[in-house]
């Protein structure tokens, strides 16, 4: 849902791609354009496993760093 939040707060904008990086993250998803674009601009990155964990809990050391890249990415740093 954060990502999703970020997502739409950028205005929806297209990935590059429409592939998912990750091997938990399907088509149907609905959060799947924006875990692709976020992964893209590099507000998330997943796990070592390749899996993002789209059901874990977001804890607030992740959501200070979504927030912290999603900052650059919106003033033109990132």
């Amino acid at each position: 849902q954060t990502v999703t939040f970020l997502w739409r707060m950028a205005g929806k904008p297209a990935p590059k791609s429409n592939k998912s990086k990750f091997s938990d993250i399907k088509e149907k998803d609905y959060f799947y354009k924006a875990t692709i674009w976020a992964s893209e601009k590099k507000i998330v990155a997943g796990y070592d496993d390749g899996t993002f964990k789209p059901q874990g809990k977001c804890l607030r050391r992740q959501m200070v760093t979504f927030l912290y890249k999603y900052d650059k990415f919106v003033n033109g740093k990132g």
